[in-house]
């Protein structure tokens, strides 16, 4: 709530939002984690589906919960820890030469954040928006009788629930 201003997209129950926005950050070319074909609509981001310019290289908000369980962070596997998403944030030098300057969102602006603020953000993003049991939480069906967390009938054929 102070000068890194998380709140002002992370909102809500699940600290995410349904607001998309341009960072800047890689896409999925040239991945480790992720082959993609280089024509993929993905790599635009929202405007790659919705066929809108104005939508191009925006994301989705996403939670912070349970971060550290993830294997790489932001949009094209971008960064290896949460620390390198924080540092990121707070230069806001985008990453991605593709994405015009324009584009970006006007919560894309440099933080000002120390060394200290830095560190005590990454630490409760790592330790206490986790959750070490959300299985918990995890229905035992669904009315649909398709699979938990993806509820379509492809998770179905995936996950092998029936």
């Amino acid at each position: 709530f102070g000068k890194a201003e998380c709140y002002k997209c992370h909102t809500g129950p699940a600290l995410n939002s349904m607001e998309f926005h341009a960072l800047g950050m890689g896409d999925l070319l040239g991945s480790e984690i992720i082959n993609s074909d280089p024509y993929d609509a993905a790599h635009t981001g929202r405007g790659g589906f919705t066929g809108n310019p104005s939508d191009d290289y925006k994301f989705k908000v996403p939670q912070i919960y349970n971060l550290r369980e993830a294997l790489v962070y932001g949009h094209g596997a971008t960064f290896a820890t949460i620390e390198d998403v924080v540092k990121y944030k707070n230069t806001a030098v985008k990453g991605n030469s593709n994405v015009p300057d324009g584009q970006l969102s006007e919560h894309f602006k440099p933080l000002n954040l120390t060394k200290d603020e830095i560190e005590q953000i990454t630490q409760f993003l790592y330790l206490s928006l986790h959750d070490d049991n959300l299985e918990r939480y995890v229905p035992s069906s669904l009315l649909s009788d398709f699979c938990f967390p993806n509820n379509d009938p492809q998770s179905r054929t995936d996950l092998g629930c029936q």
